[in-house]
């Protein structure tokens, strides 16, 4: 199965996540505030830590930067 990670919790990566679910895709959205998205898993993280964002990557085979 597809994992997608959006990465950014605006306007855009909230829709986006959200789109992608509601296609019953798999969906993790990233964001230094951790916002919710309903129906997404949500991680709360900082894009210019690499670690933290490598070890959100794992398993995904599409990456959205939102």
């Amino acid at each position: 199965m597809n994992h997608n990670l959006v990465i950014g919790a605006g306007l855009i990566g909230r829709n986006l996540a959200a789109r992608l679910s509601e296609a019953g895709e798999s969906v993790t959205i990233a964001s230094r505030s951790g916002s919710n998205v309903s129906g997404v898993r949500t991680v709360s993280l900082d894009a210019s830590d690499t670690d933290a964002l490598s070890t959100a990557a794992r398993h995904t085979t599409t990456m959205f930067l939102a």
